[in-house]
């Protein structure tokens, strides 16, 4: 079978325009496929820049809620004490000496619970110098406190090899969480004895704290209700972990607070 002289041209030809539009085609292909790159990286950009966004205006607003809950503890409770010691130093009559020493034992204890109050509030604000020893030490020294002031009977359950490494924004946020619920053990739980339990895997580590306390109906979302719920879930969303609170009223409270490790 002889191929003509124009089928030859022709098979030419077509050579001749895939060899010129190919490179043509790859070009494009690799303008199309850098651009895809690129705009796929721009979009993780974006998205990051917006996670780091998102983690500043919870910490930001974390933050404002310690000052406004220490304005508060200072206006609603300290203040508050120590307007009642004021008024009830200023009816002493020292005429009446059996009179005014039931007032002034009542002044006493209201000063006491005063200090008490302020003590608790600088545990909160000095978290940062407290965690110089570790999480694991800042604990044992706050239970340290509560057993030494006969308030509750403590039990400290930790395991004897150090937990994995946190970072210190991490260990502040978990240390403010458990002072806040030790705090509720020790205001509002009316309990006798609390259990606290430091757990850690590679993965994960979790304190579990415990009282036999009247116990209350916790809020079905504990971002919401009082006691400082919403402030430890917002922590524990920075952190990215969780936070479980489980009680009836009678039976105590228990709570859990989880938080990744990575």
């Amino acid at each position: 079978m002889q191929v003509s002289g124009a089928e030859i041209n022709r098979l030419l030809l077509y050579g001749t325009l895939i060899f010129l539009i190919m490179p043509t085609v790859l070009v494009v292909f690799m303008v199309f496929y850098q651009r895809r790159i690129h705009a796929h990286r721009q979009a993780q950009a974006a998205q990051e820049a917006q996670h780091q966004r998102d983690k500043l205006l919870v910490k930001l607003e974390a933050e404002e809620n310690t000052r406004k809950r220490i304005a508060s503890d200072l206006h609603d409770n300290i203040g508050q004490v120590m307007s009642l010691a004021a008024l009830t130093l200023s009816a002493v009559d020292l005429s009446q000496p059996e009179k005014a020493t039931n007032k002034i034992e009542t002044v006493y204890l209201l000063i006491t619970r005063s200090i008490h109050e302020l003590r608790q509030l600088a545990r909160l604000i000095s978290a940062t110098e407290i965690l110089h020893g570790g999480l694991q030490q800042a604990i044992a020294k706050e239970l340290e406190w509560v057993r030494d002031s006969k308030v509750l009977a403590v039990r400290y359950d930790s395991p004897a090899a150090p937990p994995p490494e946190i970072s210190h924004e991490q260990a502040i946020l978990l240390f403010r969480s458990f002072q806040e619920l030790l705090g509720n053990a020790i205001k509002h739980a009316q309990a006798s004895a609390i259990s606290v339990q430091l757990h850690h895997t590679p993965q994960q580590l979790a304190i579990y704290v415990e009282d036999n306390g009247i116990g209350f109906h916790p809020p079905v979302d504990a971002s919401s209700g009082g006691m400082g719920l919403p402030a430890i879930r917002e922590r524990m969303n920075q952190l990215e972990g969780d936070f479980t609170i489980h009680s009836t009223p009678g039976n105590g409270t228990y709570a859990c607070l989880k938080c990744p490790i990575r």
